[in-house]
């Protein structure tokens, strides 16, 4: 980022896929809207005073502080680092991306009043909190993490339309009891059989994903789904017809 300061005007920078650690320099640039620092999978080498080539890491461990100043700020993607807190994050973000790290707990992001999109896909959740969540929030993304059954009222009153928590350890459904929720993925849970649906009665689903959950194996798995949410256009991997039509895959 050597330079940077002589570029105050900046809105856009991404930094990803390089040997850069260090995003304070970033805070000169007071007009930023979108900013990406996410790591490359593959080793980053430099050569040092005497020749040798060294491996490098770029991934950062912490956010920096600096960030939390950076009012107009709107999508920021921290995705493949070493991160463990959710902290120092703008205000007026809108987007937020940080997956693949290694985040015990959602935390900081209920006060980020135009938060719509957060993911924290494939970090190190065990759990979603009640009030750790704007109520503004429009899609959430906890795929490959270890959330077990959260507290019913966790999402109570958001205005969720999307949720993944795919290949999690849930078991109950109760928590999205009430969501106006259109895209439901949960493949590859706990859900022990389709009597645990009922509590979705007035959830306005379009597309379901229940695949590799226990309660899949059932026979009546498919044309009870269809019967139970009227508006469902999408079941797993196949277009969701009417009882007595065949499902066909989506190509």
């Amino acid at each position: 980022l050597r330079g940077i300061e002589h570029c105050p005007f900046l809105e856009i920078i991404d930094v990803s896929y390089n040997g850069s650690r260090d995003l304070a320099p970033v805070a000169v640039c007071f007009q930023l809207r979108e900013l990406y620092a996410v790591w490359e999978r593959r080793p980053f080498f430099y050569t040092c005073g005497d020749g040798v080539r060294t491996q490098a890491c770029n991934k950062l461990r912490e956010i920096y502080s600096g960030l939390s100043k950076l009012e107009s700020l709107v999508m920021l993607d921290l995705g493949g680092n070493r991160l463990r807190k959710m902290e120092h994050l703008p205000p007026n973000l809108e987007k937020l991306f940080l997956g693949k790290n290694k985040i015990e707990r959602v935390e900081n992001v209920s006060s980020l009043k135009k938060l719509k999109v957060l993911d924290v896909q494939s970090n190190r959740l065990t759990s979603l909190e009640a009030g750790s969540l704007p109520p503004q929030l429009q899609e959430l993304y906890g795929a490959h993490n270890a959330v077990t059954d959260p507290p019913p009222d966790a999402l109570k009153g958001l205005s969720l339309e999307t949720v993944d928590l795919s290949h999690n350890r849930l078991t109950s459904l109760e928590v999205f009891a009430g969501l106006q929720l259109g895209d439901l993925w949960l493949s590859y849970n706990g859900v022990p059989s389709l009597d645990a649906v009922g509590c979705l009665k007035d959830v306005p689903l379009t597309c379901l994903y229940l695949d590799h959950n226990p309660c899949a194996a059932e026979p009546r798995y498919a044309n009870y789904l269809r019967d139970f949410f009227p508006l469902l256009e999408q079941l797993d991997a196949n277009y969701a017809p009417a009882r007595g039509a065949a499902a066909s895959g989506i190509s």
